[in-house]
């Protein structure tokens, strides 16, 4: 998960963080592989928890 947050500070500069964080939702929501919709869903889990703190 480390490697998602690191990735976070890089859209953040680029602009681009709230298109990612809606597609993590999307994957969250959607997606087939339990693999990939749990590790969304952990993200935005993390993601949203972080955004309350601030």
């Amino acid at each position: 998960m480390t490697t998602c947050f690191i990735g976070t500070g890089f859209l953040q500069l680029q602009g681009l963080e709230d298109e990612f964080i809606d597609h993590m939702r999307q994957v969250a929501e959607h997606e087939k592989d339990l693999r990939y919709k749990k590790a969304a869903a952990n993200f935005i889990k993390i993601h949203d928890q972080n955004k309350l703190g601030r």
